[in-house]
């Protein structure tokens, strides 16, 4: 009799502990589930910036004249308004084409391609 009731105070000792432990996995689960919501919210946010930086360029790419694309295509590699974007301070070309597309353009893209690096810092930690 003796001996059942140390091995049942064994068990309530168990019982106990893996109680602790479970509670633990719960928080840690818990705490894993939020973290995928934000990476879920995060990646969500860095496709529509995508969207919207594709949709301004090819908007800004249709502003340039077929001359002007074959000029940059030509003086400085440049095929795409992204291309263009990253690489207008190489030449007087790009800069000036560059300059030439709608400002409000230039602008949202600016705040698409600021809001897709934020996003990616969210992704990264």
């Amino acid at each position: 009799m003796e001996l059942m009731k140390t091995q049942l105070g064994s068990l309530q000792d168990e019982l106990g502990s893996l109680q602790v432990v479970l509670g633990s996995l719960q928080d840690e689960l818990g705490s894993l589930q939020d973290e995928q919501e934000v990476r879920k919210e995060a990646t969500e946010k860095w496709q529509a910036a995508s969207y919207v930086i594709q949709a301004l360029g090819e908007m800004a790419w249709s502003q340039l004249s077929a001359e002007r694309k074959a000029d940059l295509a030509h003086t400085a590699g440049i095929s795409d308004f992204m291309e263009l974007y990253y690489n207008y301070r190489t030449s007087a070309t790009a800069m000036t084409a560059y300059m030439s597309v709608d400002a409000d353009i230039r602008r949202f893209v600016d705040a698409a391609i600021k809001l897709k690096r934020e996003v990616n810092l969210l992704l990264v930690f």
